[in-house]
């Protein structure tokens, strides 16, 4: 696993009652989205520049990244807002609610949830100029930009 919950709660943290689902979740966002973005460019991901984020030359100007890791805590924070809410139970899917809080509605939860993710991709934009310099041409996904959200109902 690239993030540890470790680094997820340094760089965009997540309530610390959804560690025991985490694993699951990061490693959902690394097999799946995380190919997305960078298609079938080969890197090495021992690369703590790549991981980590760092200064680099691009078209002669100096840039900086602020790595992979960056990019996915975001990406695990969107996936997670939309999920955190949800318990699996014997009798299916319900969500907790008690005398203390109140759920917002979906809308919200797609807003935040899209914020996040373009939140994602403007840090990726500099890991994958970093990853083209390093390891060859990325090819942007078709939905790289316009991520579908799926349909939220509460």
């Amino acid at each position: 696993m690239i993030l540890t919950f470790e680094k997820q709660q340094e760089l965009k943290p997540i309530a610390a009652s959804f560690r025991p689902k985490y694993r699951q979740l990061a490693t959902e966002v690394e097999r799946v989205e995380l190919p997305q973005l960078i298609g079938d460019v080969d890197i090495d991901l021992r690369d703590n520049d790549l991981l980590n984020g760092c200064e680099f030359e691009y078209k002669g100007k100096n840039t900086k990244h602020f790595g992979l890791r960056t990019v996915l805590a975001y990406l695990n924070y969107a996936k997670y807002v939309s999920e955190s809410y949800i318990h699996d139970t014997f009798s299916g899917l319900v969500s907790k609610k008690n005398e203390y809080s109140e759920r917002i509605p979906s809308s919200d939860i797609k807003r935040v949830q899209a914020e996040n993710r373009q939140v994602a991709f403007f840090y990726f934009e500099n890991v994958r100029r970093y990853i083209e310099l390093k390891y060859g041409r990325v090819q942007k996904s078709t939905n790289y930009y316009n991520p579908k959200i799926t349909n939220i109902k509460l």
